[in-house]
């Protein structure tokens, strides 16, 4: 990589700061009419179609449990459609082979590691979807998730919900 050239997108959440390889993604989308998916997990927000390519869609908050959800939605809302309010959606790369689509906060653009103070001291290990907690200059903490790494563990994990409260 060249000194001074970006590495990371970066995305603003309300409860926190995503950094993605840009490697790893696809496209940003603003907000998208989101059909749901009913009896599903409440991480998989549902399913969007981008340019005739059925994605999944995952809440990234969700998902990794670091925060609030960008949705309310109960587990089992049966609506037809949602949509993602302010926020985006970020697809994965099509190297990494399933077409899924992350919902995440405001885009906050291009950062380089020389945005950063370095990593930050908090544990990663416990963490096996990121890749680093990084710091800036405010001590804002910035996540560095692993999409790979993520999109292998949504692949692995059942989209249904549990069946015991319905």
């Amino acid at each position: 990589m060249q000194p001074g050239a970006a590495k990371w997108l970066a995305f603003k959440a309300p409860q926190q700061h995503y950094l993605f390889a840009l490697e790893h993604i696809g496209q940003v989308l603003q907000a998208q009419v989101i059909t749901q998916v009913p009896f599903t997990q409440h991480w998989f927000r549902g399913a969007i179609n981008v340019r005739g390519v059925l994605h999944a869609v995952i809440d990234l908050a969700a998902f990794l449990s670091l925060g609030e959800t960008q949705s309310n939605r109960p587990p089992h809302q049966h609506s037809s459609h949602t949509d993602t309010g302010s926020g985006h959606l970020v697809t994965v790369s099509a190297a990494l082979n399933w077409p899924c689509a992350l919902v995440v906060g405001s885009l906050q653009g291009l950062r380089n590691p020389t945005n950063f103070l370095g990593e930050s001291e908090d544990d990663v290990a416990d963490k096996p979807l990121l890749v680093g907690i990084h710091r800036d200059p405010l001590n804002t903490r910035w996540m560095e998730v692993d999409l790979p790494a993520l999109v292998a563990s949504v692949r692995s994990h059942s989209i249904q919900a549990p069946q015991g409260n319905l």
